[in-house]
């Protein structure tokens, strides 16, 4: 009976810690008075970010990704936010882009990437926690 009791426990605490979680620590708050559309990346460029799939639409804004105003999200992540600025960040950075619905409805999605209209907020680790990791977008 101890040895079925250990064997539980020990297949309890591998499942544990070996499990792949995802980390909440970034917090994205619209303070705006209009409803924005957010996607994060990794670099600060985002007309260098792979915006487009094989059939040239722009694919990487979906409606999980919509922030109503005066609202606020924590996305998920597949790794913790820290590890993977470190990692998959060349220049070290978290960027938070923000794309208003009025301009989304006026230029549409294939434009608003080449007219850059949008709002970019870069950070690096440092400057994330002293935030407390809350980006805010906030009126123009």
């Amino acid at each position: 009976m101890k040895k079925i009791f250990a064997l539980v426990w020990i297949i309890f605490f591998q499942l544990l810690f070996s499990c792949h979680y995802q980390h909440h620590e970034l917090k994205i708050v619209n303070n705006s008075n209009e409803i924005v559309y957010y996607e994060t990346y990794f670099h600060k460029d985002l007309d260098k970010y792979d915006v487009y799939n094989k059939y040239q639409k722009v694919y990487y804004l979906e409606d999980y990704k919509v922030l109503n105003p005066k609202d606020s999200i924590r996305p998920a992540n597949q790794s913790a936010w820290s590890y993977d600025i470190e990692t998959i960040s060349k220049d070290s950075t978290l960027t938070v882009a923000f794309f208003s619905r009025a301009a989304v409805k006026k230029y549409g999605w294939d434009k608003i990437i080449l007219l850059k209209k949008y709002k970019t907020y870069t950070y690096n680790i440092k400057q994330l926690d002293s935030m407390n990791w809350v980006v805010e977008h906030k009126e123009k």
